[in-house]
């Protein structure tokens, strides 16, 4: 009985640990997709987290981006390149917006703050 207890307690605080330190998400989680608008040359974009955590403060690297395309409203991604002004997103959420580009931006997400629950 009481080596039964030592294994369900330790098991139990592996689990925790692991919970605690195992960061299951990464920057790949955050998703970016992107297809032509309705008129040429506008982008719509999609980005969601197809992380089960929360990542917030997600900032892309997209300084010649943010040069040639004020189209993009500031509250979704500012200047510095960063998400919805570092406010969460939550798992399956997501952030639509468009631009105008002659030729399709690679959006590559450089970082972000990971909470799981």
């Amino acid at each position: 009985m009481a080596t039964i207890f030592k294994l369900l307690s330790l098991t139990i605080f592996l689990g925790l640990i692991f919970q605690a330190y195992g960061q299951p998400c990464s920057l790949n989680n955050i998703v970016v997709k992107q297809k032509p608008g309705k008129e040429f040359p506008w982008w719509d974009v999609n980005v969601s987290n197809n992380c089960s955590c929360t990542q917030s403060q997600v900032k892309f690297n997209c300084t010649e981006f943010t040069d040639y395309t004020p189209s993009v409203d500031p509250s979704i991604l500012n200047k510095n390149c960063l998400l919805i002004q570092g406010r969460p997103l939550h798992y399956s959420e997501s952030v639509n917006f468009s631009y105008v580009l002659t030729e399709q931006f690679t959006f590559q997400t450089i970082s972000s703050e990971i909470a799981c629950s």
